[in-house]
């Protein structure tokens, strides 16, 4: 995705709650500094809290009530700490020296889980946090930037703009088309299907479906031969990628039924009077509120050799 397009900065991933859903958005370049900062502040953060921790443990552990060797040991251990993995070794050492005393060297084991566990999470803490970043060539979600959104409709009745509104209209189908072609019942990630929240959205077919028209005879395939398409329900969040909260989500359906007609006794050809060259057929189905009166649909004949694409009605 062009980075013109993706929103660099803080912002919420409404998926999740406010804390775990927080993002960060970057270039790929600078989210590696940030990951090198990280590693850095985990390591700084590991050796603080065993620091503090084997303070704790001596200053707790600390009496004046007389104490056998091995305590001795294990307070100069703690009052000296250094790293967490070194203190781990000097408590190994120490309770082999008392292998003889299974009561003392099994004391110093217990006490030795203290720096091997505080070396444990912070360790894998350094390790898990290579996680918080996602590779910009991996699957991921981004914040497009709110511009150019509406609707795209033609500002002047001159042949040019209209032609560039077809240009458009033209683009899109292709793009569509292609689109469909490679991503439906293909493998998911698959190589230009990762610009959505979802690759395809599900539908289910009917191709029984009672024809939509009177007379049902109308329909060349039988009154049960038509086809329908229903996408059940499409969330705008999950399917369609507008990230909102969920008081703020809707839900939309579509079904749609399509059918070939016998419609010989519905077509009318007319032409258009500054060119009388053009031809139109014109499909009376019902009441259009786009043209106006009767005619359903408006064909002209020069589509077919022009890059205007096909229509849905």
């Amino acid at each position: 995705m062009s980075q013109q397009l993706a929103y660099t900065g803080f912002w919420v991933d409404r998926t999740r709650d406010y804390v775990l859903g927080a993002t960060l958005t970057m270039k790929s370049s600078n989210g590696a500094y940030i990951i090198a900062a990280l590693s850095s502040l985990v390591t700084i953060a590991g050796a603080s809290a065993w620091t503090l921790l084997a303070f704790t443990l001596h200053q707790v552990r600390a009496t004046d009530e007389p104490h056998d060797a091995a305590f001795y040991q294990h307070q100069v251990v703690f009052r000296n700490a250094g790293s967490a993995l070194g203190s781990v070794w000097t408590l190994y050492k120490t309770a082999r020296a008392w292998k003889n005393s299974s009561k003392l060297r099994n004391r110093t084991r217990v006490l030795l889980l203290c720096p091997l566990l505080t070396y444990a999470v912070f360790e894998a803490a350094s390790i898990l946090q290579a996680r918080i970043a996602t590779k910009a060539y991996n699957v991921n979600l981004v914040k497009l930037r709110n511009q150019n959104c509406g609707f795209v409709d033609q500002i002047d009745g001159t042949i040019a703009t209209a032609a560039q509104l077809g240009g458009k209209k033209a683009n899109d189908t292709r793009a569509a088309r292609t689109y469909a072609g490679q991503c439906y019942n293909q493998n998911i990630g698959a190589l230009g299907c990762t610009l959505m929240p979802v690759q395809y959205l599900n539908y289910t077919t009917n191709v029984d479906t009672a024809c939509p028209f009177k007379p049902a005879t109308r329909c060349s395939t039988g009154i049960n031969g038509a086809v329908s398409f229903d996408t059940g329900y499409i969330n705008s969040h999950r399917e369609l990628g507008i990230n909102a909260r969920n008081d703020k989500r809707l839900e939309i359906r579509i079904v749609r039924t399509c059918s070939v007609l016998h419609t010989g006794d519905l077509v009318t050809e007319t032409t258009d009077a500054s060119t009388v060259a053009d031809l139109f057929l014109s499909y009376s189905l019902g009441y259009s509120t786009a043209i106006g009166d009767n005619t359903t649909f408006l064909y002209s004949t020069k589509t077919a050799t022009s890059q205007v694409p096909y229509e849905m009605l």
